[in-house]
């Protein structure tokens, strides 16, 4: 047994909501403000109508070529529209313009037959939503289209790697040089992508820019969560996500300005820079310095807390202010981690339930925010109203958490998103504006449940695990959602070709599931980080369940103003809690 820092009761002293954390939130805001990366995916690479480019028809309207030289094809329930992967096999340079401008489709294609088709070798695209993304610098369209989703798997890919590196070099080096580092990796993950020759060059700058990014989030938010009192730990921990959506927000508006690929990316590549003389400016965590036995450097940045904060530490020796426990100053290989983490039947439970959480969330979430050119009606008017959706749905976060606690919120919430998705099945089998209008506002009132979700998870999760694990914990746990995000593209896209409701089902029953065993997870609301494994186990042990405690509570108002009333009528009676 080793002396340990008192992180807890110098923090107090120190200031655990002022100035300092004030300013910290700030800064790790500019640092998530311009990361919109996920989300560009929806401008960057969006879909373009085109078809064949028809030789000898170049110089003819986009009207006469489609008339002239593409075919029609059925696309179900008696409907035809042209052909965006086949031609005619005609040689039309032998026809002069007369003729092509007088040319009757009805006669010419009276007696042609799909034998009479060829494939295209090159395309011409629709420039009316994009002038270009990267479908049209690579062609990727017809039998290549799938390798549009397979930017978003291999993005996703990125952030899972990230998920479990992260938190290895994190727990080894420190939160400050970890988000220093992965930021270091986006940015150049986004100038090679800005710059990429070719389409994989460009798969492989989105791994990286994943990989980056993810890191980087994950090391600002333990940072964060690390100097936060537990009164405030929900609002700072929840708060620094308003940044980010505010920049996704305004991202629709910026994509439908500047339609051109190229310039689109410089938009949000260039200022990535900006982070890093903010990054400087971090403090590492006191929290992580104390894990590592380096308690003279944790006190000097709590001193640098007190004095932002206009408090000051108790005079007093380094010796004041240790407490008896075991030291967490090891090394430890990521197998040995995974093995604490499930180390006895409760741990084993709650991870899974975590896990599992993050999984559903994160499937939901990217499944709606990657296929927003599959909803009916325009793709940046949609992009615009399922972001803007967050802002309100982050603020309830933050009161429903500080009010409900934190697990009451991630299972209703998730429940209820799983609603929203199963409410959309029924509108599915039937064709107009009103339904379409209606699945629309239900994919966005889903998107807003599952924003407070995927919120509440980042909360649970960290103050679930003990110091000298949180990072990789959240690693690990948040590399659940990267799993599920690696294939939202494909659920919410084609599966959705399979059978239009089928993502529906899958989200109705992974939400409800996941929401349900929520609520057996401790309630974590006013309560110290755990230190250590057995600070972890003992979260929760002899409370109440969250339902009970958020009744609880409402019985208590209750109970006070009933005291008000009956002091004011009787001021002789005395009543106790």
């Amino acid at each position: 047994m080793e002396n340990t820092l008192d992180v807890d009761k110098l923090l107090k002293c120190a200031g655990d909501s002022g100035v300092y954390q004030i300013t910290t939130f700030a800064l790790i805001g500019v640092v998530v403000f311009f990361s919109v990366e996920s989300f560009a995916i929806n401008f960057i690479a969006g879909k373009m109508d085109h078809w064949c480019q028809v030789p000898g028809l170049q110089s003819y309207s986009s009207e006469e070529q489609l008339n002239v030289g593409i075919p029609l094809e059925d696309i179900g329930g008696g409907q035809q529209r042209h052909s965006r992967c086949h031609q005619y096999s005609h040689d039309f340079e032998q026809y002069t313009r007369h003729e092509i401008m007088h040319w009757n489709r009805t006669l010419e294609a009276a007696n042609l037959t799909k034998d009479d088709w060829t494939q295209c070798n090159n395309w011409t695209y629709d420039q009316s939503v994009f002038i270009s993304s990267a479908v049209s610098e690579w062609n990727l369209v017809c039998d290549w289209s799938w390798l549009v989703d397979l930017i978003s798997t291999v993005f996703m890919a990125g952030r899972l790697v990230a998920c479990l590196a992260c938190g290895l070099i994190s727990d080894r080096f420190g939160r400050k040089p970890t988000v220093l580092g992965f930021h270091g990796i986006k940015t150049v993950g986004l100038v090679m992508s800005l710059y990429a020759p070719n389409y994989s060059i460009f798969v492989l700058s989105r791994f990286l820019i994943a990989f980056g990014a993810t890191g980087s989030t994950l090391a600002v938010f333990v940072i964060l969560s690390e100097v936060s009192g537990e009164k405030r730990r929900h609002v700072f921990g929840i708060g620094w996500t308003l940044f980010m959506t505010v920049g996704i927000v305004i991202f629709p508006g910026v994509s439908y300005l500047v339609r051109d690929f190229y310039k689109l990316q410089v938009i949000y590549t260039w200022p990535q820079f900006i982070p890093f003389i903010y990054i400087l400016l971090l403090d590492e965590s006191p929290r992580w310095l104390a894990s590592r036995g380096r308690n003279k450097d944790a006190i000097k940045v709590l001193q640098r807390i007190a004095l932002i904060n206009h408090r000051q530490l108790p005079d007093t020796s380094e010796v004041d202010y240790l407490k008896q426990g075991q030291s967490e100053k090891r090394e430890t290989s990521m197998c040995k981690i995974l093995l604490e983490m499930v180390s006895t039947p409760t741990l084993r439970t709650r991870s899974f339930i975590v896990w599992l959480n993050w999984f559903t969330s994160a499937l939901m979430y990217y499944a709606l925010m990657l296929n927003t050119g599959y909803l009916p009606g325009d793709i940046f008017l949609n992009s615009f109203l399922l972001t803007v959706i967050e802002i309100p749905a982050n603020f309830l976060t933050m009161y429903f958490l500080g009010r409900i606690g934190r697990c009451l919120t991630l299972g209703l919430s998730m429940i209820f998103g799983a609603i929203s998705s199963v409410l959309m099945i029924p509108l599915m089998f039937f064709s107009g504006s009103g339904t379409e209008t209606g699945i629309t506002v239900l994919a966005i009132i889903g998107k807003g449940f599952i924003t407070i979700a995927y919120s509440a998870i980042y909360v649970v999760t960290a103050e679930m695990y003990p110091t000298h694990i949180r990072n990789i914990g959240m690693g690990v746990s948040s590399s659940f959602g990267r799993l599920s995000g690696m294939g939202a593209s494909f659920v919410g896209g084609y599966l959705s070709e399979l059978w239009r409701p089928l993502p529906c089902v899958i989200f109705g029953v992974l939400g409800f599931l996941s929401g349900c065993l929520a609520f057996l997870l401790p309630e974590t609301r006013n309560v110290k980080l755990p230190e250590t494994i057995v600070d972890a186990e003992n979260l929760g042990k002899k409370k109440k369940s969250p339902l009970t405690v958020a009744f609880d509570d409402i019985k208590a108002v209750s109970t006070v103003n009933g005291i008000h009333n009956s002091q004011s009528s009787d001021n002789e009676r005395n009543f106790g809690f």
